[in-house]
């Protein structure tokens, strides 16, 4: 989250182009001279730009909330074991302590960070340094230009054509001859440039040590105290972090209630029923009165009495014999 976080803030670029900054120089010129940065320029400029930071830092911060929750909320299933509430109790604590968290680095640090940063400022010498290059970097584009052009032509080059190649470059890349307000504008541009770098580099890095600060090493401490305010509770409310939901309640009760009502019936049913050897001796009976042999089989197949056993062998050997005899008049 933090690397997209970065990755986010520091790919966004001034939105405004060379020629709208000098519309913005023109509208709000005031009484400084010609070339010097006017500060309500640069005021609007910089305002413009860090409210675009807001999107990333809200994206960070929901999503770290979530990862925090989700984290604890592992820990918490693989330590508290149970069918109570305690698990329950726990989960909603922290989510809440999450939440609270977050909303307090949102509307108290970065909501703070937001407001330093919307006067433009800073001691840090990569300001300058990174100025310095986009003007250097501009001026090696203006004389890679200059000769790619020359080395294109097939006329020979003299030293004379050369430098005066090279002087109409460098008068174009410095602005000499423009009117003061694009030269202004042209010299604002690179200054936002290198200053939206160093004030983007030193957003994030205030930005993520607020998230580390309240939601990693506060949250923590929030969890503990929070945890050791249950165990100190009365007895009846410690008592009640064990007991079961009401969903859970309702659920035993009804289950234990149909449990009972089986157990009456299957009583009624044995009082009331045939026993065991009622069972058997007409089981023996219909198999005596039986002329399906498949039937008969099937039924010494799932018996497990010796009675039943020896009925059945005994209908079937008579159905057997009378088999024969049947074939034996068709013989003859």
């Amino acid at each position: 989250g933090g690397s997209r976080f970065s990755d986010s803030v520091l790919k966004l670029k001034p939105e405004r182009t060379v020629e709208g900054i000098k519309a913005l120089v023109a509208e709000l010129r005031g009484r400084e001279l010609p070339g010097m940065a006017n500060p309500a320029v640069m005021r609007v400029l910089v305002t413009d730009f860090v409210k675009r930071w807001q999107a990333p830092v809200a994206v960070l911060l929901r999503e770290t909330e979530a990862l925090v929750v989700e984290g604890c909320h592992g820990i918490i299933a693989n330590h508290v074991k149970g069918e109570g509430r305690l698990q329950a109790r726990f989960k909603a604590e922290v989510k809440e302590m999450a939440r609270k968290a977050i909303s307090d680095v949102r509307d108290v640090d970065v909501a703070k960070l937001f407001e330093n940063e919307l006067e433009p400022q800073t001691e840090n010498h990569y300001f300058l340094d990174t100025c310095n290059k986009i003007k250097h970097d501009a001026l090696l584009t203006a004389l890679d230009k200059c000769l790619d052009s020359h080395q294109a032509s097939e006329v020979a080059l003299d030293k004379t054509a050369l430098r005066g190649s090279l002087v109409q470059a460098l008068t174009q890349l410095v602005s000499i001859g423009s009117s003061n307000a694009e030269q202004e504008a042209n010299e604002l541009h690179a200054i936002l440039a290198a200053y939206f770098k160093t004030a983007a580099k030193r957003f994030i890095d205030a930005c993520t040590m607020h998230i580390d600060r309240c939601m990693l090493q506060g949250l923590g401490e929030a969890v503990e105290k929070t945890l050791a305010g249950l165990a100190d509770g009365e007895d009846k409310d410690v008592e009640a972090l064990f007991d079961e939901d009401q969903t859970m309640r309702v659920r035993r009760a009804y289950l234990e209630n149909k449990v009972a009502r089986l157990s009456v019936a299957r009583q009624l049913l044995v009082s009331h029923g045939p026993t065991e050897a009622q069972a058997t001796r007409a089981v023996v009976k219909g198999i005596a009165g039986s002329d399906d042999a498949g039937a008969i089989v099937r039924i010494m197949q799932h018996s497990s009495s010796l009675e039943v056993q020896a009925q059945g062998c005994k209908r079937l050997g008579k159905l057997w014999a009378n088999l024969e005899d049947v074939v034996a008049e068709g013989v003859v």
